[in-house]
């Protein structure tokens, strides 16, 4: 590979590592002024993104039977369960876009998050049952975090967490991480829900390996083994 080669990988990188790079790149390519080379090799690279919709920005350009095949609304957890995983890909795959799981799981940092710290998830389920409670979030909801809908009088609702409740304060932390502190006499409604505040379908824009990869990061933050 030629140095003008690598310039050519490092400034296509740069332009993939965000959304608005990989959308001025697109319209280049569909407007025809890049040079095949350097289209292919964009296409190529694009692959590799750790960004959900970079890769799909890209997907126009890849013949149809070329293709990721992502798990789609029916999710069959053997053709997951039989694939081996990497945990590097995996973390690339936990901190992305296309699941935004460290939006409410901060590893390690229970205060921060919004769901069970997952740091201790070697203790409480082995590979296929994590899997599980993934693809069906709601299946077993630790009561701590339970969701609430909780409406006032004048009319704002908000769903979330209650961090307290009191006689004098209940205090509510929302999937975006605010915090609400309501006087009871202001609450026109509080109920628990039964649908977890985790989405339902979540490694469905995801390919199986893709999946396989982000159960393995999450069971080698405690080394879980599947003999255990």
């Amino acid at each position: 590979t030629s140095p003008s080669d690598h310039e050519r990988d490092r400034a296509i990188r740069q332009l993939l590592g965000t959304t608005r790079g990989a959308l001025a790149l697109v319209y280049r390519m569909h407007s025809g002024t890049l040079t095949e080379p350097v289209r292919q090799r964009a296409i190529e690279l694009s692959k590799a993104s750790p960004h959900a919709d970079v890769r799909g920005l890209f997907e126009t350009f890849i013949p149809e039977s070329q293709r990721q095949v992502r798990l789609g609304n029916n999710i069959l957890p053997d053709d997951i369960l039989s694939l081996t995983g990497d945990a590097a890909r995996g973390e690339r795959i936990f901190h992305g876009d296309a699941t935004r799981c460290s939006t409410c799981h901060v590893i390690g940092k229970k205060d921060e998050s919004l769901g069970p710290d997952l740091a201790g998830i070697r203790n409480t389920w082995t590979r296929p049952e994590l899997l599980r409670h993934v693809l069906d979030p709601s299946v077993m909801i630790d009561p701590q975090y339970s969701a609430y809908l909780l409406v006032t009088r004048s009319g704002a609702i908000h769903t979330g967490l209650i961090l307290e409740k009191t006689d004098a304060m209940v205090v509510l932390k929302t999937a975006t991480k605010e915090i609400f502190r309501i006087a009871p006499s202001d609450i026109e409604q509080l109920k628990k829900l039964t649908k977890s505040l985790m989405p339902d379908l979540l490694l469905s824009h995801l390919t199986a390996q893709e999946a396989a990869d982000l159960i393995e990061y999450l069971l080698s933050l405690e080394g879980l083994s599947d003999d255990q």
